[in-house]
């Protein structure tokens, strides 16, 4: 979470309101640890597999949730790493 709360260049506002840090933001926080959830599968043993995706436009493994889908497997690989 230090690397979402120590961001340089994105200054963020939530309804006018320019928020400092978005990891203790009401609106801002379960977004924050969704997106760290999904950051952290990739690495954990029980969900690596499921978590990352091969690319082939960059040649290399990326997290599931910002893979563009090639199929019906990356679909379902998706809904079962969300629990479903």
């Amino acid at each position: 979470m230090e690397g979402i709360r120590e961001r340089r260049h994105a200054k963020i506002y939530v309804m006018g309101k320019r928020v400092t840090d978005v990891t203790t933001n009401l609106f801002l926080k379960p977004s924050v640890l969704s997106f760290k959830a999904t950051f952290d599968a990739a690495f954990q043993e029980d969900t690596r597999d499921l978590a990352r995706a091969f690319s082939p436009f960059i040649n290399e493994e990326v997290n599931r949730f910002v893979h563009i889908h090639q199929g019906p497997q990356d679909l379902v690989a998706k809904v079962k790493l969300l629990g479903g």
